[in-house]
């Protein structure tokens, strides 16, 4: 019985992180949606383009953690 509840802790520790990942990915593509223009300023085409693709990153990420909970 102690690895059933081992178990059944350690499943309801990464539901938590899941739930977590979440609300801060969340969080993350508004305030870079907000602030897309002032990110822009001073940052180099190779810098837009990492933050565009952390964006696109963080966005499928959603869409799966999305999925996997359905």
């Amino acid at each position: 019985m102690v690895e059933g509840g081992a178990e059944a802790d350690r499943s309801d520790e990464l539901e938590g992180l899941l739930r977590s990942y979440g609300q801060v990915s969340q969080r993350l593509l508004q305030a870079l949606q907000q602030r897309n223009g002032a990110l822009a300023k001073g940052r180099n085409p190779r810098q837009l383009m990492a933050i565009g693709a952390l964006q696109a990153h963080v966005t499928m990420a959603l869409q799966a953690l999305t999925a996997s909970q359905a």
